[in-house]
């Protein structure tokens, strides 16, 4: 993959696509989300978009629970960006940034991000983290509450489509309907229906353990069935994925 825009922090640029195996296209395009991400975050519609599902791909009642759930884990920091962040000065950092980087097509900044694959998700991570290398300046606010926004936007794309996995879904219809809402409750919804998601898909065998919690749903993903195993106690369950 190859970037091949001189603009300020190139260096960076080739380094962050060489690591992600990101083309010019495809950072034109992160950008582009990430801007639509920001509106999101400024929008008067934004409370109705992250608490509905157009779809569900599973039947339990407790979906609404880690909907909710996952909402309310970023309450304070949207809470925050409500008071300090001022969209117009944001935008404007924005776009310059995005100006230095000297890109053959400007990268569309108009538009709200309503829903995302998990693939876009993935290519946000790739681009948040670029922002962070080259762009410290911009908008603490901002950086920290679209890192909350596409996480809980990726969580809607599994509770609406699916983990993408058979034994991922299998688990969470299990998980969904064998416990209760406490379960949930004093849980991190991210965990499972994001970051092991993402793990299971990065994995080189594409297979894998979770451990979890069984008073809690608190992950943690494991290729290794003998490092999974050391995690567990009384506490704890082993699911094969």
């Amino acid at each position: 993959m190859t970037v091949t825009c001189l603009g300020k922090g190139s260096e960076h640029l080739v380094i962050w696509a060489e690591k992600f195996g990101r083309s010019e296209k495809e950072l034109i395009e992160g950008l582009s989300l990430y801007a639509q991400l920001t509106n999101l975050a400024f929008s008067k519609s934004r409370t109705k978009i992250l608490s509905q599902l157009d779809t569900r791909f599973f039947t339990s009642n407790r979906v609404d629970v880690v909907l909710t759930k996952s909402l309310n884990s970023f309450q304070i920091t949207l809470n925050a960006f409500d008071k300090y962040a001022e969209k117009a000065e944001v935008m404007q950092q924005y776009k310059a940034v995005i100006k230095a980087f000297n890109l053959p097509q400007t990268p569309k900044t108009n538009g709200i991000l309503r829903a995302i694959t998990f693939n876009q998700y993935r290519l946000l991570e790739n681009i948040h983290y670029l922002l962070v290398e080259l762009a410290p300046y911009f908008s603490f606010e901002t950086r920290n509450i679209n890192s909350d926004l596409m996480r809980h936007l990726a969580l809607k794309d599994s509770l609406s489509n699916g983990l993408g996995v058979d034994s991922l879904n299998a688990l969470a219809t299990k998980l969904l309907t064998t416990n209760d809402l406490s379960f949930f409750e004093k849980g991190f919804m991210f965990d499972f229906f994001v970051h092991d998601r993402d793990a299971l898909y990065t994995s080189k065998s594409k297979k894998g353990f979770i451990v979890c919690y069984k008073d809690r749903l608190s992950t943690w993903f494991f290729e290794s069935k003998e490092k999974a195993i050391q995690q567990i106690d009384e506490y704890k369950t082993l699911f094969c994925l």
